[in-house]
């Protein structure tokens, strides 16, 4: 990529052949007519001369050398012999003229000769190759080996199993073992997940089954799994919505918590109201069939913690692998212990709305316990992720694009005073507001509420770009019942705009996520150097 080595391409002829791993690199560095770009610069490499369709191919220095000698001819064109459907030299560009130098072989005989044999090229035709990988994969299994191992003394082979302990370099541990199949006993509201046999014997990652341990690395694995499965993700949009729905679905998970109701005061207990319309879009990050990463991961290496821990855990990866530098790292703060509820009626009902700031106040402050300041800072998790139309039915993200919407950070601040936010669907439960830069931008009533005087004001304007709209949405007055909600939204831009000061939001949220993922829990145990009985 551009953006980061400077180098724009793939090595392959289409994107669909970049997620293969097979010879096509070398098949590629003999079969096409490379010429130089960007010559003389930091960002000098070949790409072919043809046509690229769409798709930008590029060979570097460091792969063209392995073949030709570039250095002694350079510039040349790697294969003189090739035309253009219109019957022009693929050598001959726009910048340069090349059908007459054809770039040399290298006198590095052992490199080129493996770059011919992986290839596979056949001896009449140097555009026509085997299908033959064997000897590209035997070489690299080899190549992989030494490199992978270089430097290491007594490296072990797997063993068949994990029954007998070994002095060196750890002691082994015992897999639990798990069920095929899910548990039926849960009701309509709980996702079923696979079942641990009841046995002490340790994962490799440091878990004891039924919740008797949690160590540090098996949180650390956590993090690495959510890592993976947010790279997979085939684009940006589906990126945010994956990491931004972990966040919801913890969030949804504690935030029914009530602690004036002493019979059911429900909180973190994995237990979520899958048929309400407040948790539409929640099935796609846990799935029924385990067919969502998230829940693929939970049922084929994590399944003996409680979907709350699990939730959690997963949450604070998405926090750590999206703030800038994984500065916010939340592990110190997480805890383990919280059991699943198999139901929790009415759940949902205790959600906050998307009406006013009273929804706020009713769900952070009087249930949960926690205060303006910790709401405000836990309400910039909207930074990440997007809403859908066809879930909550607000549509568009926090900040201002889907690449800053997996980003966690102080965005969503400095957005709502940045902007110029005017209310749409006004009247309908959809009603929510966007910015005249197009209408894949939202903020909620529940947002802004926090530094405006909406309630009594509508329709109003946010700023002074609002087109049709002369009212401006007052600012809350310092003697307002929520102007601890404004002071908090104010020092977490982290000072005079622009800044990259995160300190102050993430401080605070820290705390906030703290308290809210712990309401109503008793004997939560720390992370566990490892779990010996």
């Amino acid at each position: 990529s551009s953006d980061f080595s400077g180098h724009d391409g793939i090595w392959v002829d289409t994107n669909q052949e970049a997620t293969i791993f097979d010879k096509r690199y070398y098949e590629e560095v003999l079969r096409r007519a490379w010429v130089p770009r960007n010559e003389g610069t930091a960002l000098q490499d070949w790409t072919w001369g043809g046509g690229n369709n769409g798709s930008p191919r590029f060979m570097l220095n460091t792969d063209m050398c392995l073949l030709f000698d570039v250095e002694t001819t350079f510039p040349c064109c790697t294969r003189t012999d090739l035309t253009r459907n219109d019957g022009s030299n693929q050598c001959d560009t726009n910048n340069s003229v090349l059908r007459g130098t054809e770039c040399g072989r290298t006198t590095n005989e052992e490199a080129a000769t493996a770059m011919v044999q992986f290839a596979g090229q056949q001896d009449d035709n140097p555009s026509r190759f085997n299908n033959d990988n064997g000897p590209f994969f035997t070489a690299f299994s080899a190549a992989w080996e030494a490199a992978t191992t270089n430097g290491w003394d007594n490296l072990q082979e797997l063993a068949l199993s994990c029954g007998t302990v070994s002095p060196t370099p750890a002691p082994s541990t015992q897999l639990p073992t798990t069920s095929s199949s899910p548990t039926t006993s849960l009701s309509p509201t709980a996702r079923p997940t696979t079942s641990s046999s009841p046995t002490t014997s340790l994962s490799p990652t440091g878990l004891q089954v039924e919740g008797e341990c949690v160590t540090e690395s098996t949180y650390d694995a956590i993090s690495l799994d959510i890592e993976a499965a947010s790279a997979a993700q085939p684009n940006n949009v589906a990126r945010s919505h994956f990491l931004g729905g972990i966040l919801r679905l913890a969030a949804h998970d504690f935030m029914d918590f009530d602690r004036n109701n002493a019979v059911s005061p429900m909180g973190a207990d994995g237990c979520i109201d899958w048929d309400h319309p407040a948790n539409s879009g929640l099935e796609t990050i846990w799935c029924d069939d385990g067919s969502c990463p998230l829940t693929e991961i939970y049922q084929e290496k994590y399944s003996f913690m409680s979907r709350a821990d699990y939730w959690v855990a997963a949450s604070n990866a998405v926090i750590k692998l999206r703030s800038p530098n994984n500065e916010l790292d939340l592990k110190s703060t997480f805890k383990w212990g919280r059991v699943d509820a198999d139901q929790c009626p009415d759940a949902a009902l205790r959600l906050p709305g998307d009406t006013d700031c009273g929804e706020v106040q009713d769900v952070f402050l009087n249930r949960l316990g926690l205060t303006w300041t910790d709401a405000v800072a836990l309400l910039g998790a909207h930074t990440v992720g997007r809403g859908s139309s066809d879930f909550s039915g607000h549509h568009g993200t926090w900040v201002p694009n889907n690449n800053e919407a997996m980003m966690f950070d102080k965005t969503y601040y400095e957005e709502v005073f940045l902007n110029s936010w005017h209310p749409r669907n006004i009247g309908t439960p959809r009603e929510d507001w966007t910015t005249g830069n197009g209408v894949d931008r939202v903020m909620l009533n529940t947002d802004l509420c926090l530094v405006m005087e909406i309630d009594d004001n509508m329709p109003c304007c946010t700023g002074t770009r609002c087109t049709g709209l002369s009212r401006r949405c007052p600012r809350l007055p310092d003697n307002h019942p929520r102007s601890e909600a404004f002071e908090a939204f104010r020092e977490y831009l982290g000072g005079s705009y622009p800044n990259d000061n995160q300190v102050p939001f993430y401080n605070a949220y820290r705390e906030a996520w703290r308290k809210a993922t712990k309401v109503g829990q008793k004997n939560l145990s720390p992370l566990a150097d490892n779990c010996d009985v």
